[in-house]
């Protein structure tokens, strides 16, 4: 059924002319809706969509309701602080969660710690074929999202985290993630599940469509 309501949440799928536009967030909310399209009773009343591709942006849904915000900018998640000190960000900050998360933000962070550049998908390879260097970037890669996500479920206390985009490919992230994160979280007890998106790279893509 189409939603005039959640056609505000998606303005553009299109790919961004910069790392800093607001792809990731509006891709994130398209995903969101893919979901909240399921049959009733498959979507938990509170759940996060989270994507982590050449950006990074949450759409939410609360109480079974898509959350906008009063100015339609709540999810933009990717421009929030993970350390002062951080990498530049394209939105002209300094450590946005973006500059860490995003795919060329592991990228650089690789760069960076061994002078080696390669794309996202090698260091996943080699770190699991026994690479130090990338085994390395990849558990700071671990650390840091368990870091970001721990503050949506401090903020949020989602049910669900669904993780979406290019880099919800790593496998890995579903067991390292949630082990890591309880420490960083308020609560004797952290319930909340980390999940890959049932569509991949093409949620954002599939979820703008179900808004027509």
């Amino acid at each position: 059924m189409r939603r005039p309501e959640l056609l505000r949440l998606c303005v553009c799928v299109q790919p961004s002319p910069s790392p800093g536009s607001p792809r990731a967030w509006r891709c994130a909310r398209c995903a969101l809706a893919l979901i909240w399209h399921a049959p009733a009773g498959e979507v938990p009343g509170d759940l996060a969509f989270v994507s982590v591709s050449d950006g990074v942006g949450v759409g939410l849904v609360l109480g079974g309701e898509p959350l906008r915000g009063r100015n339609n900018a709540a999810g933009e998640f990717g421009h929030l602080p993970l350390g002062i000190d951080g990498p530049r960000c394209a939105c002209g900050g300094n450590g946005c969660i973006e500059a860490f998360l995003s795919g060329p933000g592991l990228a650089r962070d690789h760069l960076l710690a061994t002078a080696e550049a390669r794309e996202p998908a090698d260091i996943v390879a080699r770190a699991e074929s026994g690479d130090r260097g990338c085994a390395a970037t990849l558990e700071r890669y671990e650390e840091r999202l368990a870091r970001a996500l721990a503050s949506v479920i401090n903020l949020f206390d989602p049910e669900v985290i669904v993780l979406g985009g290019g880099l919800s490919n790593i496998d890995r992230l579903y067991r390292s993630v949630p082990a890591r994160w309880s420490r960083h979280i308020y609560s004797d007890a952290v319930v909340t599940r980390l999940v890959k998106a049932a569509h991949g790279d093409a949620s954002g893509v599939r979820g703008a469509a179900r808004l027509w």
